[in-house]
């Protein structure tokens, strides 16, 4: 008995450890890309016929690609996508996606303040 809950408190203390670390420290960039591809594929998910059925690859970030379910239960082919929040998911079809993909996609941190500056000039 004597030895649980030693073992209950370790845990207790590391994780309270754990949690201090990451407050003080901040979330170290690997974890935010997979929580983007994650909250991405929910969004992506939330657009199509049947979301289960979803195949996901080349993921970084808000951006990859899916192969989705038509109505007819057929794949129809990977296509690319940004899904930047649940609102805002554009797919390959879409006339504008190439702005959106160089944009969200391609360019660094630095490239988007810069276009970004550029834009409120």
């Amino acid at each position: 008995m004597k030895s649980a809950i030693k073992v209950i408190l370790t845990i207790i203390a590391l994780c309270i450890m754990f949690s201090s670390y990451l407050y003080f420290v901040g979330v170290p960039n690997w974890a935010v890309g997979i929580y983007q591809e994650y909250k991405a594929e929910g969004y992506v998910k939330a657009h199509l016929n049947d979301p289960n059925g979803a195949l996901f690859r080349n993921k970084k970030g808000p951006c990859g690609e899916v192969n989705a379910k038509n109505k007819y239960g057929g794949y129809e082919g990977f296509i690319k996508y940004v899904a930047n929040s649940e609102k805002a998911v554009t797919f390959e079809s879409s006339p504008i996606f190439e702005k959106i993909w160089n944009f969200s996609c391609l360019m660094t941190e630095q490239e988007r303040a810069a276009e970004i500056e550029k834009l409120r000039n």
